[in-house]
């Protein structure tokens, strides 16, 4: 497991990418597609606390489109033809600007702004999916108050 091999404490940030990026693409689009089956299946049923199951499904939705997006990010930036074996390999030895630069006018290049605002959204949706389930969830075990 990631956070046995570590030496030191990992925050969670640390533990989630680790793990996105060791998850398959068939896993990540579980997660998405469960996710967005889920949620859309609480919201049209609305059992008994169908806000923390559809908090929970958007939470797995997030997660899984945050992944994959952050992968399509980390292969965007690698340079031109280079696997990812080289490329670490290539890291190693090289300063950073002394690796070839995708040209700007490539379908890659000017697809990375939207990349980069759906793995901002995704993370940001993520937390605020995480904050309704704690909240849902809370308010499910405190039941109804009446003073």
């Amino acid at each position: 497991m990631i956070v046995e091999e570590s030496p030191q404490p990992l925050s969670l940030a640390q533990i989630l990418s680790t793990r996105a990026q060791h998850a398959s693409a068939v896993r990540l689009a579980v997660d998405i597609a469960g996710g967005a089956a889920v949620a859309a299946a609480a919201i049209v049923t609305r059992p008994k606390g169908w806000v923390a199951l559809m908090a929970a499904a958007l939470c797995f939705l997030s997660y899984g489109t945050w992944a994959a997006t952050g992968r399509r990010l980390h292969n965007s930036t690698r340079p031109v033809g280079a696997t990812e074996d080289a490329t670490e390999d290539a890291t190693e030895d090289v300063r950073d600007d002394a690796l070839p630069v995708m040209p700007a006018s490539t379908p890659r290049a000017q697809s990375y702004p939207l990349w980069l605002l759906l793995h901002t959204a995704s993370a940001l949706g993520g937390v605020a999916a995480f904050l309704l389930l704690l909240f849902a969830t809370l308010a499910l075990s405190l039941g109804k108050i009446i003073s």
